[in-house]
């Protein structure tokens, strides 16, 4: 099974989505940075740990990893690949003064286990998630309604007091109309 969503939510909004999940039986949670690559286990998300995320989002995008399976930890994003499966990632998007980089949820594995965690994730962000975004040509300012583009509350709060909402990649720009 293949999955992807893509949507624009605070860390803190999904910090408290992992937050809700962590207590679960059988689950394991890894963060993983990628410049340069480093991983650690996370076993509970105590209020220094939550604002530890929160501050690393504000420097860069990071990644956890939600898993049935133990993780096991790596020296490269390629060699946990291929050590792995049947994890979820949660791609957590930067935020700066001024933006907020775009977040998603990624599963691509056979592992049964694993599909069940990835459907229940993608339900929750479903649920703290609208869909419905505007992207806007800066050139030629040709608009397109992207409506599997999912937005928090959050979001759309930083958006409405002047942050920028940045695409993955790109150069659109990003609008939440009411």
């Amino acid at each position: 099974m293949k999955m992807s969503l893509q949507f624009h939510a605070t860390s803190e909004e999904l910090i408290s989505l992992l937050e809700g999940i962590l207590n679960q039986n059988g689950l394991y949670f890894a963060i993983m940075r990628f410049r340069p690559f480093s991983m650690r286990i996370l076993s509970k998300l105590d209020d220094a740990e939550k604002k530890g995320l929160e501050d690393l989002g504000r420097v860069e995008k990071f990644n956890c990893v939600i898993s049935p399976n133990e993780i096991l930890l790596a020296d490269t994003e390629d060699k946990f690949q291929e050590i792995n499966s049947g994890y979820t990632t949660l791609e957590i998007g930067k935020r700066t003064d001024d933006s907020l980089g775009e977040s998603g949820l990624t599963f691509m594995s056979d592992d049964e286990d694993g599909k069940k965690v990835a459907k229940m994730l993608a339900n929750k962000v479903r649920k703290i998630t609208k869909g419905g975004i505007w992207a806007v040509n800066p050139t030629s300012l040709a608009e397109a309604y992207m409506k599997n583009s999912r937005y928090s509350d959050g979001a759309k709060i930083l958006y409405k007091n002047g942050l920028k909402i940045l695409p993955f990649a790109g150069n659109a720009i990003l609008e939440i109309r009411d």
